[in-house]
C-alpha cells in the first residue's frame, strides 16, 4: 500500500506539474525556434497538398542587398511569400501606420513601437518581384506571428498582404486557393521553383515536398 501510495503522488506531481508549466515551458521553445516551429507547420501544408516548399531564401538584389524570405510556398494558384515573427505580448496594428505598437507582457518592459509589418512585406514582396523578374500578381505575402500573440485593431484590406497567427496560416492559404481563378501552368510552377533554387545563397535550406 506505501509503495502505490508513493507511484500515485509521484504521478500527481508530474501530472501538476504539466498543468501549472508546460504553456511556460512551450512558449519558451517556441520563442526560442519559432523559425523552425513555423517552418515544421508551412511543410505539413506543402506535403498535404503536393506543394513545392523552399525554406530560409537568400537572394541578392540589384543593389547588392540581400532579398530574405522564412518560407516560399507554392501552390497551384499562388505563391505564398511567408514571413515569421514572434511578439511575447500585444500588436497594435494598423495597415496605414507607418510604425505598430507592441506592448509586452511582461509589465516590467514599456511599449513600444516596431515596424510596420505589412509594410515590409510589401517591400520584400517587391524585392522578390524585382530579383526574379516573376509577376507581383502571383506572389500572396503573409506575415506570420505566433498563436498567443494578441493583434488588436487591425483590419485586412484587398491588395494588402495578410496578417495571421500560425495556427491559421493552413485555413488562409485553402481559402485563397479555393479563389475562383484558372492554377498556375505545372511548367511555369516548376521553372519558377528551379530558378530561384539555382539562385538561392542559403542552399541547404531548400526543400522541395512535390
Amino acid at each position: 500500500m506505501i509503495a502505490l501510495f508513493i507511484v500515485l503522488s509521484i504521478v500527481l506531481l508530474v501530472v501538476i506539474f504539466y498543468i501549472i508549466f508546460h504553456k511556460r515551458i512551450f512558449n519558451s521553445y517556441i520563442l526560442n525556434n519559432y523559425v523552425k516551429y513555423y517552418g515544421r507547420k508551412t511543410y505539413k501544408i506543402a506535403r498535404d497538398f503536393d506543394y513545392y516548399l523552399i525554406n530560409q531564401i537568400s537572394l541578392e538584389n540589384h543593389d547588392n542587398t540581400t532579398v530574405d524570405i522564412d518560407h516560399l510556398l507554392f501552390g497551384n494558384k499562388f505563391l505564398y511569400v511567408i514571413s515569421d515573427y514572434y511578439f511575447r505580448g500585444s500588436l497594435k496594428a494598423k495597415e496605414i501606420d507607418n510604425s505598430w505598437i507592441f506592448k509586452p507582457n511582461n509589465k516590467d518592459e514599456k511599449a513600444h513601437y516596431v515596424d510596420n509589418l505589412i509594410i515590409k512585406s510589401k517591400a520584400l514582396t517587391r524585392d522578390l518581384g524585382n530579383v526574379t523578374s516573376l509577376d507581383e500578381k502571383l506572389f500572396i505575402p503573409i506575415v506570420v506571428v505566433n498563436q498567443d500573440c494578441l493583434i488588436e485593431e487591425y483590419e485586412h484590406t484587398e491588395g494588402n498582404p495578410f496578417l495571421v497567427r500560425i495556427n491559421q496560416l493552413r485555413k488562409l492559404v485553402e481559402t485563397i486557393e479555393n479563389r475562383n481563378v484558372a492554377p498556375l501552368e505545372e511548367r511555369q510552377v516548376y521553372f519558377a521553383v528551379r530558378d530561384i533554387a539555382r539562385l538561392n545563397q542559403n542552399k541547404r535550406h531548400i526543400r522541395k515536398v512535390k
